[in-house]
């Protein structure tokens, strides 16, 4: 098993909420393990194989598979996109505000640091989202 797989295991049995950013193999390791929120960009899904393509349509199917594997939700960023939010009862399209993008390197970064904030504050999980 892989290092981030057994930490998601081992801090959801210690009742720890988990927010990873993770791609490939790294991203389905904690795809597989209870309670996590993956945080993931519509890139990364098709790049890691767990996508056909970039399709709303594609996307959420496979934010649906990996959910009923085991992650708690399955966030897609979506570049210029609004995001994807699936959990096992909802799936919702997230749009956020607009912001003038000057250099879109550590975004994802940032989005994953924003749900973890939010829910560390007691939001709920598509507002936890919505800060983003």
């Amino acid at each position: 098993a892989s290092f981030f797989g057994r930490l998601a295991r081992d801090l959801h049995a210690s009742e720890r909420q988990v927010v990873a950013d993770l791609s490939g193999e790294q991203a389905r390791a904690v795809a597989d393990a209870p309670g996590a929120v993956l945080k993931i960009s519509h890139e990364e899904m098709v790049d890691g194989g767990f996508a056909d393509d970039d399709t709303e349509a594609a996307l959420l199917a496979a934010a649906r598979g990996m959910v009923d594997a085991g992650p708690r939700a399955v966030v897609v960023s979506r570049a210029h996109d609004p995001s994807l939010l699936v959990t096992r009862e909802h799936t919702y399209t997230v749009r956020t505000p607009r912001i003038t993008t000057v250099d879109h390197r550590g975004a994802g970064d940032s989005m994953t640091a924003g749900i973890a904030v939010g829910l560390g504050r007691g939001l709920e999980l598509p507002d936890a989202v919505r800060l983003c």
